[in-house]
């Protein structure tokens, strides 16, 4: 795993630590589940 920085909005910030508490999971961790999903649609669509 690499390590990568990224900037967040407040409103962003605060949104995923809401879900992050209500899922159990680390900020960190909903932001790479995020990213295969969006990697997944990306290509699903590139493939047609």
């Amino acid at each position: 795993m690499r390590r990568t920085n990224i900037y967040l909005g407040d409103v962003q910030h605060k949104r995923l630590k809401a879900m992050g508490k209500k899922m159990g999971l680390k900020v960190s961790e909903i932001i790479r589940r995020m990213i295969d999903e969006g990697l997944k649609r990306f290509e699903r669509a590139a493939s047609r």
